[in-house]
């Protein structure tokens, strides 16, 4: 480990001394400096570059300019963050930063990145992409982990989305949009100040709608990219009394779309699916003439053009309310209560075998409710030296998870897979930061975490049969009931120093955790039901944030180890009833180790470059499923080594007002989605079926803004270079199923918008 360490402190030293060595001639001395940002990731408002803590704030102006439309967007320009679809629906996301990721998308299965929306948690990223971007003042990332101050389920980082909030002033805003593929839509903003500063209200709604960009050749219907949804966000600020601030917000976001399309990619010659099922509905031979009936079901289609017989349709919702009561006690002390309740359902069809056989066709449905309390007090002391917050933080998430399932056409034999979860946690935490010198301070953080999970289990058959343990069920019921609680204590300790104006150095070391769980789909073996406990993680980070030449350029680097342990995974276990079962357990032990950058530049007036990149390198120290099997060498999921990105953004004013050309490139290296498959490897003729090789994406807008008339007009475009690449791949070919599939990534797509300012 100090190994390591070393080499990465080595790296980051070379990096800062080499920019410190950029002469000042290289940059004109005219035009404005890169601006100031202010974060909240210490809950608390601070300068983002006097936070020892690795961030990426994105700006209201930066979202606009980026034509960033929902969370998945923000991984184009932010380092180590990566968002993925994942094989349920284009809604529910993979988010992955540093190496930690989901497993799955279930209610007993937590995140491993918090995401948040005005400081409420979402506790799961089941409906993740709803989470609309529109009239949102920045976004936050935080990375490492967050264990202290946001609590279990950041081991890897959060995601933090702030709107904008009521004013004083009349005015608002209508967007009107469209582009290719039909899409049309629009959003209108609405600001009305009912009673002056002290009491406004702040009305958002936003709509699109959007054809299909690839088409079912079997039902001759549309499939994949399409839009149908949109979003009513309400926010009501009263200052009741002096020093008091109320803030109300409700939302409402809804979408129905077809479901992600998976496309048949290979089938093992030796499953079940090719020696017996593909022959008896094609009347074609068993073995490789099966499997090659199975991969001839797409081919010679377009690359975003399906071929499968399930009609698939994903209708997905979520609401919410909350209350946010802010008051100042003293000048230097101040209380903070955020209470919150969150409604989230998913309901989707789709087809996974990808193909016109009957392989596999899962109706997947998950309602969430979630009822969460934070109470925070901030201050500070000895002049201003000593700045602390206390808080305390309760939630009760309570729902249900279910799949119901035909393989193999066993249309009689359709299985139900129900779970009914509660999920309960209760923290209290601490954190602290003193000046010791006006260049040098240290901070210091403590949550103590309890939480407890509960799952009933109702898994059982179309034919009425109970498809539970024997030995488990609840007397004359077909019920399972599993309980599990842990506690947690996680820490933060840190340092930071200012050799100079406008230059911080920070270490810090850090604890988080990833909640257990419970194996909700499982079956009549007792194995099956294994609870699995919470991963670990310990981070080390060594960063540094410095504003150089007049505030014309800005780098921020940050180079970390972090200690991961008890990683759960789908693994193979010793079976009671069956030579194996399938379960989630913690099987693994892991180091990751990687860099960070992000740079700007101003190096001549309207002119702004920027740059980012990561380097993450996970490897596994341990890794064994329950039989003994070595899988130590296998490759993280989700995880792109080198991923990067540039951006040049120039603004060039005009009689009438100014233009503004953006373009911003992309890129991750290869990635894999299966750690390993019976079609391991790659040749000419035979692409790699466990991931995605390197490619890059190629995005851009244009945007004229009037001086008189507050009208603003932008082209913009994504993905222009049309790359193809596999957003997600699903590999059964350690099943009978022994299919592969993939989900085509985005395809080119562009614009046209309208903004009218008011007043």
């Amino acid at each position: 480990m100090h190994q390591a360490q070393k080499r990465l402190s080595l790296r980051l030293a070379l990096c800062a001394g080499a920019i410190a060595c950029l002469p000042a001639t290289g940059f004109a001395q005219d035009g404005s400096a890169i601006e100031e940002v202010v974060v909240t990731a210490r809950k608390r408002s601070e300068n983002l570059q006097s936070v020892p803590v690795a961030v990426t704030a994105i700006s209201a102006e930066a979202i606009k300019n980026q034509s960033i439309e929902s969370i998945r967007d923000i991984t184009n320009q932010t380092p180590s963050l990566l968002v993925n679809q994942g094989s349920s629906g284009r809604n529910s996301l993979v988010v992955t930063i540093r190496g930690q990721t989901n497993n799955d998308l279930l209610l007993t299965v937590d995140p491993a990145v918090g995401i948040y929306i005005d400081g409420v948690s979402l506790a799961k990223t089941i409906t993740g992409e709803l989470a609309n971007l529109t009239d949102v003042d920045h976004v936050e990332v935080l990375k490492g982990p967050q264990g202290t101050l946001y609590g279990r389920n950041t081991t890897g980082g959060s995601l933090n989305i702030f709107t904008r909030l009521p004013t004083g002033e009349l005015g608002g805003e209508i967007t009107l949009r469209t582009g290719n593929f039909g899409r049309y839509g629009g959003a209108v903003i609405a600001n009305l100040p009912l009673k002056g500063d002290d009491l406004a209200l702040r009305i958002v709604g936003n709509y699109d709608k959007r054809d299909p960009w690839g088409k079912n050749v079997y039902s001759g219907k549309g499939a994949g990219g399409d839009l149908d949804g949109g979003t009513l966000r309400g926010t009501l600020l009263a200052r009741p009394a002096d020093k008091v601030e109320v803030l109300i917000r409700g939302d409402y976001t809804k979408s129905t779309t077809t479901s992600i399309p998976h496309k048949s990619r290979g089938l093992i010659p030796t499953s079940a699916a090719a020696t017996t099922f593909v022959p008896r509905e094609t009347g074609v031979p068993g073995g490789a003439a099966g499997a090659a009936a199975y991969a001839g079901a797409n081919a010679n289609l377009g690359f975003w053009d399906t071929n499968f017989n399930y009609d698939s349709k994903e209708h997905t919702y979520s609401w919410g309310t909350s209350a946010t009561v802010n008051v100042d006690l003293t000048a230097d002390m101040a209380f903070k209560a955020i209470s919150a309740y969150r409604v989230a359902d998913r309901d989707t069809f789709y087809d996974l075998d990808g193909s016109p056989f009957n392989i596999l066709h899962t109706h997947g449905y998950t309602h969430q409710e979630i009822v969460s309390h934070e109470a925070q007090l901030t201050g500070k002391a000895l002049d201003g030296r000593l700045n602390w917050i206390v808080g305390g933080y309760y939630s009760r998430e309570f729902g249900f998870d279910g799949t119901q399932s035909v393989s193999l056409g066993a249309a009689a034999t359709r299985s139900f897979n129900e779970g009914h979860v509660v999920n309960k946690s209760a923290a209290g935490f601490t954190q602290a930061s003193f000046d010791l010198t006006d260049q040098f301070s240290v901070t210091g953080g403590l949550r103590y975490t309890h939480e407890s999970k509960h799952l009933t289990s109702a898994n059982r058959r179309l034919d009425g049969v109970c498809n539970l343990p024997v030995a488990l069920r609840q007397p004359g019921q077909c019920l399972v009931f599993r309980d599990a609680s842990w506690n947690k204590l996680n820490y933060l300790l840190s340092a930071d120093y200012k050799p100079a104006d406008g230059v911080l150095v920070y270490v810090s070391t850090s604890t988080g955790f990833r909640s257990g769980g419970h194996n909700l789909r499982g079956g009549i073996d007792p194995t099956t039901f294994q609870t699995f406990n919470p991963e670990n993680v310990k981070n080390y980070e060594l960063g540094l944030k410095a504003d150089w030449l007049d505030h014309r350029l800005r780098t921020n680097f940050a180079a970390y180890y972090t200690d991961y342990k008890n990683i759960q995974r789908v693994i193979l276990v010793a079976s009671t009833l069956n030579p194996t079962s399938t379960v989630v357990g913690n099987a693994a032990s892991a180091k990751v180790q990687g860099l960070e950058a992000e740079i700007v530049a101003r190096p001549i007036e309207n002119l702004t470059l920027t740059a980012t990149g990561a380097l993450t390198d996970p490897k596994y120290k341990v890794y064994r499923d329950g039989l003994g099997t070595d899988f130590s060498g296998q490759p993280f999921v989700f995880i792109p080594k080198k991923t990067y990105s540039l951006s040049a953004a120039y603004n060039i004013p005009i009689e009438a007002g100014d233009l503004r050309l953006q373009a911003d490139w992309s890129w991750r290296g290869r990635v894999f989605y299966n750690a390993d498959s019976q079609f391991n490897g790659s040749t000419a003729a035979r692409p790699d079926y466990r991931g995605q090789a390197a490619f890059g994406l190629l995005n851009a807008r244009a945007s004229v803004k009037l001086d008189d008339g507050g009208l603003e007009m932008a082209f913009f475009g994504k993905n222009l270079l049309n790359k193809k690449y596999s957003a997600f791949l699903l590999d059964t070919t350690n099943t009978a199923l022994g299919f592969v599939t993939y989900v085509p990534g985005d395809r080119r797509t562009w614009g046209f918008e309208v903004t009218k300012t008011f007043p």
